[in-house]
């Protein structure tokens, strides 16, 4: 995902470029204490810059729309976790942002991808 060209390297600005989109937004997001994942309010306000997608997701007729894709990407690696408490980390996180950005690009050319 940091390597855009596909060159199997990657260089200073695609790291910058990934780490702004990416890692700011997971970095800031995370609040005291810092644990290193972010719960279901922590993921609203990092996702607060894509305001579309938060939009889509509460107008869900779905109660816990959130609530269910996040249990969707932490499948895998709840279980590890042991504590019960629905989180995502770094990893899971840059997948549904890059899936939320993708929607926003997508939603927005020629009514492909509808807002409801």
């Amino acid at each position: 995902m940091v390597d855009f060209q596909r060159r199997g390297k990657v260089n200073q600005k695609e790291w910058n470029d990934f780490y702004i989109a990416f890692v700011t937004h997971f970095e800031n997001s995370d609040s005291e204490p810092r644990d290193g994942v972010l719960d279901e309010a922590e993921i609203k306000k990092s996702l607060e810059d894509i305001p579309d997608f938060m939009d889509i997701i509460s107008s869900s007729n779905r109660a816990d729309y959130l609530k269910e894709i996040m249990e969707t990407l932490t499948a895998r690696t709840q279980v590890t976790r042991g504590d019960g408490k629905l989180s995502l980390n770094l990893n899971e996180y840059v997948f549904l942002r890059r899936a939320a950005i993708a929607w926003k690009q997508c939603s927005g050319q020629n009514g492909f991808i509808a807002k409801s």
